[in-house]
């Protein structure tokens, strides 16, 4: 029997960047993505990020970061997109603006930053999995 019943909510919240975004600065490596995303705060909007309206703008959540410009007379022209992920940010001031630095990266970078909550130990040649998994050993 599990310990727990565990749910998510079915609706997907959108939080749209795209009308505070100042600068942004992509890396692609094999393997590996990351970046980061200036955002105006001159308004204070992104002083708590992870809280109120911007509860969905925390450590982890899936950013989609879609490239694509506006061509007059022909509209919107979309080249693509990346799925990046939040590993932090940061406020900061530079003169005549204040602004809050996202740091992305991808699945990659998230599994790298992740630390590990619990570990389990075993003495060597151990072949009792239970006595692995209970930690009787």
């Amino acid at each position: 029997t599990p310990y727990g019943v565990w749910s998510a909510g079915l609706t997907r919240n959108i939080l749209s960047l795209s009308d505070d975004l100042l600068e942004y600065e992509l890396h692609e490596e094999p393997w590996n993505i990351h970046g980061t995303l200036d955002l105006d705060n001159a308004t204070g909007k992104y002083n708590t990020p992870g809280s109120g309206a911007l509860v969905d703008l925390r450590l982890g959540s899936r950013l989609r970061i879609d490239f694509g410009w506006y061509q007059p007379g022909a509209g919107p022209v979309h080249e693509g997109y990346r799925d990046l992920y939040l590993l932090g940010w940061e406020h900061d001031v530079a003169p005549g603006r204040a602004f809050l630095r996202l740091r992305l990266g991808s699945p990659a970078a998230l599994l790298d930053a992740a630390r590990v909550r619990s570990s389990r130990q075993w003495a060597a040649n151990s072949t009792d999995i239970w006595a692995i998994a209970t930690k009787k050993i």
